[in-house]
């Protein structure tokens, strides 16, 4: 990540360089770094290809990120090529023919520094919420196709109102009022124009007073239209349309694994961390350990229950909360007991927790059965021993 971003801090000093000597070559200093990030990322490429394999890489789950990276890879190999082909070049014999070539050079040159500003995108892979953000972004295009087709047909639809009413206008009074025959020119005599000057209308492209004062003039019921036109789409179309930009994004941020998986992963650190502080709080004799006294001090504090009830754990009773978290029956709780204990306590129980009841219940009923046959089969041979011997007995002559 450090090596992406310094190596795009390097490309915008370079071009700000160039910028302020158009007349002078770059130092050798940009072309050794510049080359020196390629060699970097192209063996970096290389033994992720040899780690996972150009399938998995290339036709996997981040395969959009690997072709990115891709791509970056072979222009900087270009840019490297045209330099040495340029380098190269500058040695000719013909002075034509090196003419020819060095323009051709500069040429794949320019094109290649364009390309090579894909490079910035690799930090995007590396930082989680700039991938949260693309990936919102992305999950919003069809919405913002759909929303742009209406705002177009209400555009057009207003503006093709707004235009007919001018260019009638136009024809009866040509050459009476220059003045609002410039502004109608300028603004509304054609259907590109009025729609453009819609657009900017209410994207702040333009300051639609003088666009309103044109059609004051022509007539008020345009003037109202265009009033009610700008305060409709301010007012409510574009709320709506942010509103449903933001629900796509919510929705795809709580789809995407590696988002949900992130947000978990900081969420159980940040409990973790707060289970620790408790711990420290209430071992108050620094020893690691947690007795039953220190924990029955911790319930009869109020600040610390609702310390306990802010972590989703809602025990009243000291000695059941211990026999919870003392899992080794030592008599004392260590951190890492605490820890796993307050974790396995958070909350309502989870579908694993009653899965796993049911599968220990049905184990257990299972068991039962088999010392009931069990018994019931001992029992039976109890009762024919009892029955021999009772027969035996009465056998005996007395």
């Amino acid at each position: 990540g450090l090596l992406i971003l310094a190596n795009s801090l390097l490309m915008g000093v370079e071009l700000q360089y160039r910028t302020a000597h158009l007349l002078q070559k770059a130092p050798l200093a940009f072309v050794v770094g510049t080359h020196g990030f390629t060699a970097i990322f192209l063996t970096e490429l290389l033994l992720r290809i040899k780690v996972f394999g150009h399938r998995r890489l290339f036709c996997g789950l981040g395969m959009t990120w690997a072709w990115l990276d891709l791509v970056v890879v072979v222009s900087a190999l270009m840019e490297l090529g045209s330099d040495i082909m340029e380098w190269t070049g500058a040695a000719g014999d013909d002075q034509g023919v090196a003419g020819v070539t060095q323009i051709r050079m500069a040429r794949i040159t320019r094109v290649v520094r364009l390309v090579r500003a894909f490079r910035v995108q690799r930090i995007i892979r590396f930082v989680t919420p700039l991938r949260a953000l693309v990936v919102s972004i992305m999950a919003t295009l069809k919405s913002l196709a759909w929303a742009m087709a209406l705002l177009s047909i209400l555009i057009y639809i207003v503006a093709l109102i707004i235009s007919e009413g001018c260019l009638h206008w136009y024809l009866e009074h040509a050459g009476q009022d220059l003045l609002t025959e410039g502004d109608l020119l300028e603004y509304w005599i054609s259907i590109d124009r009025a729609m453009f000057t819609l657009f900017q209308s209410f994207t702040n492209g333009i300051s639609w007073r003088g666009a309103a004062v044109s059609l004051e003039k022509v007539s008020p019921q345009l003037l109202w239209l265009l009033t009610l036109f700008i305060a409709f789409v301010a007012f409510a179309l574009l709320n709506a349309m942010t509103g449903v930009f933001c629900n796509s994004a919510i929705e795809t941020a709580q789809q995407n694994p590696d988002f949900v998986a992130s947000s978990v992963i900081s969420a159980r650190k940040a409990y973790a961390d707060n289970l620790r502080a408790l711990f420290k709080t209430v071992d108050e004799d620094q020893s690691g350990l947690i007795t039953l006294t220190e924990l029955e001090r911790l319930l009869t504090n109020e600040r610390m229950r609702a310390h306990l009830t802010a972590l989703e754990i809602d025990v009243s009773d000291a000695w059941t909360l211990f026999r919870l978290l003392d899992t080794n029956r030592s008599g004392s709780i260590e951190v890492e007991e605490f820890l796993q204990g307050c974790e396995h306590l958070k909350g309502h129980a989870k579908g694993i927790d009653l899965a796993t009841l049911n599968f220990e219940i049905r184990n257990l009923g299972k068991q039962l059965f088999k010392m009931n046959s069990s018994t019931e089969e001992k029992l039976e041979v109890m009762r024919r021993q009892v029955a021999t011997m009772n027969t035996t007995i009465n056998s005996i002559p007395r």
